[in-house]
């Protein structure tokens, strides 16, 4: 039996034996069970978009590698993920973390960009010098 069908057939019998009706979530209900059930469209919402945003940022990757190649597009697109992902995460987090620290570690990766663009506009120059 596979792993898919396992799971699956896990989940099918935690959905007939617990909570049979959804219900309203809150914070005090930490049960994985309570808030699988739970009807909270936000936070569905909020997924949905964030699966839309990785399938359109792994299509804008494919294109990239295309055109610059994949050595150039890896240090830009995960550095820019880095980025993002990580200012996100420290304002939605009501800013629990260090920022000198965090962002420090976040400039390292704006320089890692900027220094993967640079690279790749020399290497088209040269590569245009050397075909001329």
């Amino acid at each position: 039996m596979g792993y898919i069908a396992v799971c699956s057939k896990a989940l099918t019998h935690a959905r007939s034996t617990r909570h049979a009706k959804f219900h309203k979530s809150t914070f005090s209900d930490k049960n994985y069970h309570n808030m699988y059930y739970s009807d909270n469209w936000p936070s569905i919402l909020f997924a949905m978009a964030g699966g839309i945003v990785l399938c359109l940022g792994n299509l804008s990757t494919q294109y990239a590698w295309a055109f610059v190649g994949l050595s150039v597009t890896e240090v830009i697109t995960l550095s820019i993920t880095v980025v993002i992902g990580t200012t996100l995460n420290y304002f939605l987090d009501n800013r629990i973390n260090n920022a000198a620290i965090l962002f420090s570690g976040v400039g390292c990766f704006l320089i890692a960009v900027l220094l993967g663009s640079g690279v790749h506009s020399s290497n088209a120059s040269d590569n245009k010098a050397k075909f001329i």
